[in-house]
């Protein structure tokens, strides 16, 4: 049992440093940090855009890390409100041109990490792992949160 504690956590351990590394490497180019892969992520899916209340459920990040990131996409010239209609609050965040171009760089490294990661599974057993893995987060998160 504490075998699989041992490697279960040095895998998840491990994986996680690899994918900040990652991160930090595809948007340094961009002058950007790891903690603005998410962001810029989600408003490539969302493109009508999202409220930073949105981000931060989207991101499962806190809203403080949330308004310091969008702060600094929106100095950078990345990130943008949409058109406001005349509201004053919850105003959406779309990306800018160049938004746009680093979140599609982005993108194109989350595929290709993605494949590297999953080298040598096949289809089926990468279904199974998904399954497996997010069991585990939910059953983790239940048993963390009562």
């Amino acid at each position: 049992m504490f075998n699989r504690f041992e490697q279960f956590t040095t895998a998840i351990s491990q994986i996680n440093k690899s994918v900040q590394r990652i991160k930090s490497t595809e948007v340094n180019a961009y002058g950007l940090k790891a903690n603005h892969v998410m962001v810029l992520f989600q408003l490539k899916k969302h493109a009508s855009g999202l409220t930073p209340s949105q981000l931060c459920e989207n991101c499962e990040v806190d809203k403080a890390a949330i308004s310091r990131a969008l702060k600094e996409l929106q100095g950078k010239g990345f990130v943008r409100e949409a058109e406001s209609g005349g509201r004053k609050y919850r105003i959406p965040l779309v990306l800018t041109e160049s938004g746009n171009e680093a979140a599609e760089h982005i993108e194109n490294a989350i595929k290709n990490a993605v494949e590297i990661g999953g080298a040598g599974l096949t289809d089926r057993q990468r279904g199974e792992f998904y399954h497996s893995l997010l069991l585990i987060a939910k059953n983790l998160e239940e048993y963390s949160c009562s």
